[in-house]
């Protein structure tokens, strides 16, 4: 079980809150999130903060098991008790220039005081205290089966005239850092990304030569950026887990395939590359073939019990071309053994 804290600064945070009273204002560098109503010589004004949380550092493969907000309350006037709401944005463009009726400042939202879904909302109830909490893992969850690339939530609170009812909580500006909104996301790696990392680990143990640490990238897909990728390099990548058989009357064998790309700096000495290339290949295939994931590297899954290395196409000369692959991939099967459900 792993966890991914996020509680950025103000520096690269995006927050702000919205009230309709001015709703042509932003406000989003004052170290304060409103939410709920506020009653000033007989006017309502309704609040709503708005959050952005970046989901790009969570792991590729990661499966959620919890996901919880945290706004520190410091301060209102909240009825004891009280409700706030957590929603997720159907909106992602949002900025902090946000108003109660524009996303940026200056396009319209769908509906004024944001674009929301009440799918997989989660309510608080006020008692007192200095936090509010939220569980955010259904929101989550559904932004990620949306491919975004970012947790965005409004905070709604009582909205009911002819009183104040609303909470002041602190906002990615406050001076504290402790005190800034923060979301802590629990999860588990998939088997497949677990075999892929692990992968990664035993090729930088293994020091081959002319290959740095850095150069040994973990990819969804086996892309090469000839722009921003380091040269030499290896791309690991998975590929679509296959049904292998079945292992006894309640398990099942599942093949997970992960490649190794390789890819060299240049084609200025096509002798010596290749011959690097092949050395690495081959290293590479004598140390996971047959062999137990778990004995490789402590932190693999232990339902791995088996690598099959098949064989690789044979090596063609055309493949070396500068800035593409130059040898051949070489595919590693992890066969993991997995009840059925």
């Amino acid at each position: 079980m792993s966890t991914l804290t996020l509680q950025p600064a103000e520096a690269s945070a995006v927050d702000c809150y919205i009230g309709n009273g001015a709703a042509a204002n932003s406000a989003f560098n004052d170290g304060n999130l409103l939410i709920g109503t506020l009653r000033v010589l007989g006017n309502d004004t309704y609040y709503r903060s708005l959050l952005r949380f970046d989901l790009s550092t969570l792991a590729d493969g990661a499966i959620p098991s919890a996901c919880e907000l945290t706004i520190t309350h410091s301060g209102g006037s909240p009825v004891n008790p009280s409700t706030q709401t957590a929603y997720r944005l159907t909106r992602t463009d949002w900025t902090e220039a946000a108003t109660w009726n524009t996303y940026d400042g200056s396009n319209a939202w769908s509906t004024a005081g944001g674009d929301y879904t009440a799918t997989g909302s989660d309510a608080y109830t006020y008692t007192g205290g200095t936090a509010l909490t939220f569980d955010l893992l259904a929101m989550l969850l559904d932004a990620k089966n949306a491919g975004l690339s970012s947790l965005n939530v409004i905070l709604i609170g009582p909205e009911v005239p002819g009183s104040s009812n609303y909470i002041v909580g602190e906002s990615s500006a406050d001076a504290t850092a402790s005190n800034r909104p923060k979301v802590v996301v629990t999860y588990d790696l998939s088997v497949h990304q677990q075999c892929a990392n692990s992968v990664n680990t035993v090729i930088e143990g293994m020091d081959l030569p002319g290959l740095p640490s850095t150069s040994i990238l973990v990819r969804k897909f086996p892309y090469h950026d000839v722009k921003t990728d380091p040269l030499p390099c290896v791309i690991l990548s998975t590929h679509l887990p296959v049904p292998r058989r079945a292992a006894t009357n309640l398990s099942d064998d599942i093949t997970y395939p992960v490649t190794v790309n390789f890819f060299s700096g240049s084609n200025a000495n096509n002798t010596l590359h290749q011959g690097r290339m092949l050395s690495w290949r081959e290293r590479l295939a004598a140390k996971f073939h047959q062999k137990r994931l778990s004995n490789l590297d402590a932190g693999a899954p232990s339902t791995v019990w088996q690598c099959e290395v098949p064989a690789s196409a044979p090596f063609d000369p055309a493949w070396f071309m500068g800035g593409n692959r130059d040898v051949s991939p070489l595919t590693l099967n992890f066969i993991s053994r997995e009840l059925r459900d």
